[in-house]
């Protein structure tokens, strides 16, 4: 099935990614900090979302248009009174070109969706505070099993060797670049203009 697939054959760009997280979530201490990091996926996600919507048959993910990240960002930005924040655009998005392009890519996005319950209580962790920013981290709020697994049938409908290795490729080229544009905003210390 090409969830395993996917799930064996991208586990070590998960895993670089993952740590990578986890470190920029330590770092943590204010409601600014954390509109940053919002800023920082947004300026991925953001910039990823609108390469898949050029290109995804639409029709093979009729629940597509409830899976918009973008304006999760927008509104948790808003609570944090940080709607000023503009973060470079990304130079590392991943390119998409076709249909199974997307699907890669797509399986990054919705997948991060399984852990955004961990990382919004890291985030309270770190802020050592409760607060209702999180509508990026917990998007789809209880539905977010069903809403994986439902995405995960349509990746295992998906049976063909050649679309397979399409879809393999691009989710690993999307956790590579999504982990380089966390590395390239550290090393330029140019996150964001206020």
């Amino acid at each position: 099935m090409l969830l395993e697939v996917l799930k064996t054959q991208t586990s070590i760009n998960h895993l670089l990614l993952k740590k990578k997280l986890i470190s920029l979530i330590r770092t943590i201490r204010t409601e600014t900090d954390y509109a940053r990091f919002l800023a920082l996926f947004n300026g991925y996600f953001g910039a990823l979302e609108l390469s898949i919507n050029s290109c995804l048959n639409v029709s093979f993910i009729p629940d597509y248009e409830s899976r918009h990240k973008t304006e999760a960002f927008k509104i948790d930005l808003k609570i944090l009174n940080q709607e000023d924040f503009i973060l470079a655009a990304s130079l590392l998005v991943t390119i998409i070109e076709n249909h199974l392009q997307s699907l890669g890519a797509l399986y990054v996005m919705e997948g991060s969706t399984i852990g955004d319950k961990i990382i919004s209580k890291m985030i309270e962790q770190q802020l050592k505070t409760e607060f209702m920013a999180f509508t990026f981290f917990m998007d789809y709020g209880d539905q977010s099993v069903n809403m994986w697994n439902s995405f995960k049938h349509i990746l295992n409908g998906i049976t063909q060797p050649d679309p397979i290795g399409i879809i393999v490729e691009s989710a690993n080229v999307t956790f590579q670049k999504f982990s380089f544009w966390f590395d390239f905003n550290e090393q330029k210390h140019r996150l964001f203009i206020e």
